[in-house]
């Protein structure tokens, strides 16, 4: 493996921290963990803490503390968190000579460190919570603004181990996680309210675990636990045609994904605005915009909304009128109409169900 980082960082070394278009770019090899975590540890700024399999940086781009252990072969965990201070553009890159078979299930939580930049209302925090489904043959390329948090937790998995420890299980036959293998999309998008951070800081604090053989029992719990929940509960709410498009157009859409959320309190900004900012038709936007993110722009930045409201009602325990009246709603009766359409229940009802735990 050694050789192929070797030629990786001959290759692309000059693509590291480069800034193009707002944003610095960093690379790295994504065949297995493993390569990604020699490709990282070898990145300047960047330490790596063999005892406690971390990754940490301190950077003048980004704060990180990045946790990866092989579990057993072809199963890896994974947890992190990472504060931006720049614009950053992570790319993947495959090496063709190495073995590339590694599926991706992981959980995501991403919040703004700014709140007051996103003008959320009195200081109020919006998170976005997302499972994020890899296929090997997936080609990594995520953009992350300046000031905002992200956590990461999950697992790497081989098509062996997946074979021999997923396909094999009677859940597995009849849920959406083997529709999504069998089918012809490389990448998945989940929202899932009902998960949050608890999941995350539970992940950090097993991968924390000086104990060696206490740490790994706990991480074998973490695994069952993850398919278990995933083989019962996972639905496709989002494919991708657009994933291995250019990156400058990429770019793009993440800028106007970032334009709707900033104004998720305000009026919706119009497509003609929103092509023009970045310097594309109207018709091509509405096009590309719903090829990658799956809904109209419109309909995209109506569902932002209302997961919003899900965060006012159940984590800053705002009542049904003073979140309607939040979100612009004259009419409570519309906004609780909007909210059951979204999830399933009625915003009152929610409440309850949750004050009831």
């Amino acid at each position: 493996m050694l050789k192929y980082i070797k030629q990786f960082l001959l290759d692309y070394k000059k693509y590291m921290f480069k800034y193009r278009k707002g944003f610095y770019v960093i690379p790295a090899l994504i065949n297995s963990p493993g390569t990604l975590v020699q490709s990282y540890k070898h990145t300047p700024f960047v330490k790596w803490d063999p005892r406690k399999c971390k990754l940490s940086t301190n950077s003048p781009f980004a704060e990180c503390d990045a946790y990866y252990i092989e579990i057993s072969e072809g199963l890896w965990f994974y947890a992190s968190y990472l504060n931006s201070k720049a614009n950053l553009e992570f790319v993947g890159y495959f090496n063709e000579s190495e073995p590339n078979d590694y599926y991706c299930f992981g959980y995501n939580l991403i919040k703004h460190t700014n709140e007051k930049k996103i003008a959320l209302q009195s200081g109020l925090s919006y998170s976005v919570g997302s499972w994020n489904f890899f296929k090997p043959e997936h080609k990594l390329h995520h953009i992350i603004f300046k000031n905002t948090n992200i956590q990461f937790a999950g697992l790497y998995v081989s098509k062996k181990w997946v074979s021999e420890n997923v396909t094999t299980n009677a859940k597995y036959l009849k849920s959406n996680l083997n529709l999504f293998i069998n089918s012809n999309s490389t990448y998945s998008i989940w929202p899932d309210v009902n998960i949050n951070s608890n999941f995350i800081e539970h992940a950090l604090e097993i991968a924390k675990i000086s104990d060696v053989k206490k740490r790994k029992q706990e991480l074998n719990k973490f695994v069952n636990h993850t398919l278990d929940y995933l083989l019962q509960n996972y639905d496709v709410q989002h494919t991708s045609s657009l994933i291995n498009a250019d990156p400058d157009v990429l770019i793009k859409l993440n800028k106007v994904e970032k334009r709707l959320k900033d104004c998720l309190l305000s009026e919706f900004p119009g497509i003609e605005s929103l092509a023009a900012e970045i310097n594309v038709s109207p018709a091509k936007l509405k096009t590309d915009f719903k090829n990658y993110f799956g809904d109209s722009i419109y309909q995209y930045y109506l569902g932002k909304q209302l997961l919003f409201a899900h965060d006012l009602l159940l984590i800053h325990h705002k009542s049904v009128g003073e979140t309607a009246d939040i979100l612009g709603y004259k009419n409570i009766g519309k906004f609780t109409v909007a909210f059951e359409k979204k999830f399933g229940v009625l915003p009152s009802k929610l409440i309850r169900k949750h004050n009831d735990k």
